[in-house]
């Protein structure tokens, strides 16, 4: 009997298939009380009654709007069934993974205070999760609301805490487990979930593991070597780090409790709490007013600006699906063409002002474009982008500032790929005849930015402006020292971006010198050992490589094949000299045969010297 058939069975209308895996599946349905849940249905044999126990328990004794709620369960069929709420977006793992989604401050700080609220009332019940990760935790946006909330999901290896001395699994991810779990004899409390939520956290804001091993046993090995968890370059709030490293503690008796984590400054502080939007603060006023109008008690997340993640995440995990199935499926590039996509995203670049363009339209547009050959040529598309670029370069508020020069960075790399070998960049000339290219040196140069991010993303977009084009010795150097400085951070990213600009510049010999300094040859090839799978990454270094290599060789044989024909011309030009002379010698020996021996002697040695001048330009 198919799946659906037993659905329907069970007065349960399939609507659509959202998952399958080998222990069953889950579908979207519709029920008869006009409810839209989800049902995820078990192959016989495949699932412990201990798991339907836990669903029952976050059924009845757990009300939190950030837990998944489950409504029913039966085990009577072949294939039993769990009801449950459908969260109609995607999981955390869609913002986590993608580095093209900065998440403004007061949105990280509202999800990061979701999900601790949702684990403190797990944790209440006696409860332990056992395998929080991104992919566990689900976004829902219900319909009209302006809101997102978290959904932590998948309870299936929790467990009450007084059953966790019967198991002898160890459950959860590699990549989220807590040290303790390494260790004999095993610790399983409730300081294992609180170690996962800080790798979430993690992961959220370096958009990397704060420990990466391709397998268990070498993750295992890293952790046992390790005494804690360093702090990532991305992480520049000292207070986010405070709370970070205390989620992260090694040792479970420090590692703080989800209501200690809540009571932390960095969501407490008066900075903090100031730290808010205006999209925050008006769905916060909304349900002020609500309370008011209706006299009904109305919860604090609604309330307080800070518990409130505002629904324009929800745009940008729209854009990355977009993203995800034209990488996919690039033929659907054209149809993002057809049904005006793209004419929709230049008009919102084109309209709304700076602060509010979210990234991630700017990385759809690059990726049509890359993708797309006559929109990489389109000329008038080339100037929408330079003029965008205008409203982009305000040096004026820094968090901002970085943002846009995002978007610039982006913008001018995807162009820029677009033209061939040896060839500059198709916006250098003009942007610097219209003062953008001035901007960026300005900003790059200004001391003052207390984020130094700002004059990276700067000496990067220059970079890469000269393509194919010596950069001047005013500021060049301290473009290419700054471009190598930056590679020296652990995240690959940086390296990748090195090789990129350096393969740019390297178009032009007389960018050679300054890019081969200080063991850029042989930094390279390391890069390339170490990181031989990484074939993303590896392309830019060989690409830099063959052009310090292949371009050096050319000038160089352009130089031999000028220095052969100018000695053929200076040897002929010997020859028809050394002829000359023996025709004038001839001429005037014959002349001047009555002239005396001492003046012919003369004439004979002035003809000599002539001859070993010619021939010694001949040779030269």
């Amino acid at each position: 009997m198919e799946y659906e058939d037993i659905l329907r069975r069970w007065d349960i209308i399939p609507i659509r298939l959202l998952g399958k895996s080998d222990l069953g599946c889950v579908y979207l349905t519709y029920t008869l009380d006009k409810q839209i849940i989800a049902v995820k249905m078990f192959k016989q044999g495949t699932y412990d009654r201990k798991q339907l126990e836990a669903a029952d328990i976050t059924k009845t004794d757990l009300n939190s709007i950030f837990l998944l709620r489950y409504l029913q369960y039966n085990d009577e069929s072949i294939y039993p069934i769990l009801c449950m709420e459908f969260a109609n977006m995607k999981t955390l793992d869609i913002v986590a993974k993608q580095p093209h989604i900065p998440l403004p401050t007061s949105t990280l700080r509202a999800l990061m205070r979701q999900i601790l609220e949702g684990i403190s009332v797990f944790h209440a019940a006696g409860m332990i999760h056992r395998d929080i990760k991104c992919e566990n935790i689900l976004l829902h946006s219900p319909p009209d609301s302006g809101r997102v909330y978290v959904k932590i999901s998948d309870f299936g290896q929790s467990r009450k805490i007084d059953m966790i001395s019967e198991l002898t699994q160890i459950a959860g991810t590699p990549l989220y487990k807590a040290p303790e779990l390494f260790q004999i004899p095993v610790r399983q409390t409730q300081k294992i979930d609180i170690y996962s939520i800080g790798v979430t956290f993690y992961l959220l804001i370096a958009h990397q593991y704060p420990v990466v091993q391709p397998n268990l046993d070498e993750y295992q090995k890293s952790i046992k070597q390790m005494k804690c968890i360093e702090r990532p370059s991305e992480i520049k709030d000292d207070v986010l780090w405070d709370l970070l490293s205390k989620l992260l503690e090694f040792d479970p008796d420090k590692r703080i409790t989800a209501d200690q984590a809540l009571r932390h400054p960095y969501f407490t502080s008066p900075q903090s709490q100031s730290d808010v939007s205006k999209e925050q603060q008006d769905l916060a006023s909304q349900a002020f007013i609500a309370e008011l109008q209706f006299m009904k008690n109305v919860p604090e997340y609604e309330k307080e600006p800070t518990f409130i993640v505002p629904e324009s995440l929800q745009i940008d995990i729209i854009l990355v699906n977009l993203i995800r199935n034209v990488e996919k499926t690039p033929n659907n590039c054209n149809k993002a063409k057809q049904l005006g996509i793209i004419d929709l995203i230049l008009n919102i670049l084109s309209t709304i002002p700076p602060k509010r363009v979210n990234f991630l339209f700017v990385k759809v547009m690059a990726l049509f474009i890359n993708l797309d050959s006559v929109l990489k040529n389109n000329n008038q598309l080339q100037q929408q982008f330079i003029k965008l670029m205008n409203k982009f370069l305000d040096p004026e508020v820094q968090q901002i500032l970085i943002n846009q020069l995002l978007f610039v960075y982006e913008i001018v790399t995807t162009f820029g790929n677009s033209s061939e070998l040896e060839l500059p960049h198709p916006f250098r000339e003009q942007m610097q005849n219209e003062g953008q290219l001035n901007k960026l040196i300005e900003i790059f140069q200004y001391n003052q930015y207390q984020d130094k991010y700002i004059n990276y993303y700067a000496a990067c977009i220059v970079g890469h402006l000269f393509k194919a084009t010596p950069l001047p010795s005013e500021f060049g150097p301290g473009i290419v020292n700054m471009i190598k400085d930056y590679s020296k951070l652990p995240n690959l990213f940086y390296s990748h971006v090195k090789h990129q600009i350096f393969s740019d510049l390297s178009e032009n010999i007389n960018n050679h010198q300054i890019l081969l300094e200080n063991n850029t040859l042989k930094l390279v090839n390391d890069f390339l050992l170490i990181n031989d799978n990484l074939p993303d990454y590896n392309n830019s270094a060989i690409i830099l490589l063959c052009n310090l290599f292949q371009i050096k060789k050319d000038i160089g044989e352009e130089k031999e094949l000028e220095q052969e024909q100018e000695q053929e011309i200076q040897t002929k030009q010997g020859k028809e000299s050394i002829n000359k002379c023996e025709q004038e010698s001839e001429s005037n020996i014959s002349q001047g045969e009555d002239q005396d021996e001492d003046e012919q002697f003369a004439l004979a040695l002035k003809l000599s010297q002539e001859l070993q001048e010619n021939n010694g330009d001949g040779q030269q």
